[in-house]
């Protein structure tokens, strides 16, 4: 999951359009770890590393970025909080 934090926008009333994010976090995120190999992109992919990782690939494209979720299940889940500003 990806939160992103800011004041919406005034004329469009929204802080960034979900299709938006979703073809940044596709692109950046999705095509390159999905059904591949984690250990060709992150050294030792714990859920920790991950997000460390994804936080990495979206820094440069999402500014108002304030916090990653990644859920191994429907229970068992880690976050990062994110701070770029």
């Amino acid at each position: 999951m990806v939160t992103c934090e800011d004041e919406p926008d005034s004329k469009k009333g929204m802080i960034m359009d979900f299709k938006d994010l979703k073809k940044i976090v596709n692109e950046q995120v999705i095509s390159k770890l999905d059904h591949d190999n984690l250990n060709k992109f992150i050294e030792n992919p714990t859920c920790e590393n991950i997000l460390i990782w994804i936080e990495e690939q979206l820094k440069d494209s999402l500014a108002n970025l304030k916090k990653l979720t990644l859920y191994e299940s429907e229970n068992s889940f880690c976050e990062l909080n994110v701070n770029f500003k």
